[in-house]
């Protein structure tokens, strides 16, 4: 009886001692879309009363509140223009999402008055949308950007980020491909 005790015991021990005592999720859903997760390692899940950096460097910060789901970007150096453009460049790929998925976030973007009198914004720039229709970024809204966008109509939407779902609805349909149409056509 001892030595089953003893066995179960050890049987016990063995069992807890492999089971992880925290999970970390590669992802998170924020504002119904799913991001990587940008929470340090020793959080596997986020405090509603904490804000999580997603990303520092000396020019920008990119911010989490998880209690107001609301991301700040904080541009810290001069030129504005230039340094904004790249914290939200990284913001979309640090959040592996597309451009359109960031433009349904709540974001955003402030600075300091030495840096910029620019006013503060809620809204990305690359959200506007001749700049979301800018499927492949090039500066160019035309036919290689369409392309990308019937490309994707065949793709199931589960397995890849959709690029080309400007209203963020899951599939690539007419209502994208319009929109596109008529952003390249201002544009012309």
């Amino acid at each position: 009886m001892k030595i089953q005790r003893a066995l179960l015991s050890i049987f016990i021990f063995g069992i807890i001692f492999l089971i992880p005592h925290s999970v970390r999720a590669s992802s998170l859903i924020i504002n119904n879309i799913v991001v990587n997760n940008f929470l340090p390692e020793a959080v596997p899940l986020y405090s509603a009363d904490e804000t999580y950096s997603v990303n520092t460097t000396g020019t920008f910060s990119i911010d989490f509140s998880p209690d107001i789901k609301k991301f700040q970007i904080i541009v810290l150096q001069n030129p504005y223009d230039e340094n904004r453009a790249l914290a939200e460049k990284t913001f979309v790929e640090k959040l592996g999402i597309t451009k359109s998925e960031a433009c349904f976030m709540n974001v955003s973007i402030v600075a300091p008055a030495y840096v910029t009198d620019i006013p503060d914004s809620n809204k990305l720039l690359l959200c506007e949308p001749d700049k979301q229709a800018d499927i492949n970024s090039d500066g160019v809204i035309n036919t290689f950007d369409y392309a990308i966008c019937l490309e994707e109509m065949v793709v199931d939407p589960e397995k890849n980020k959709l690029q080309c779902d400007l209203n963020v609805n899951r599939r690539i349909d007419a209502t994208d491909l319009s929109k596109l149409i008529t952003y390249a056509r201002k544009r012309q």
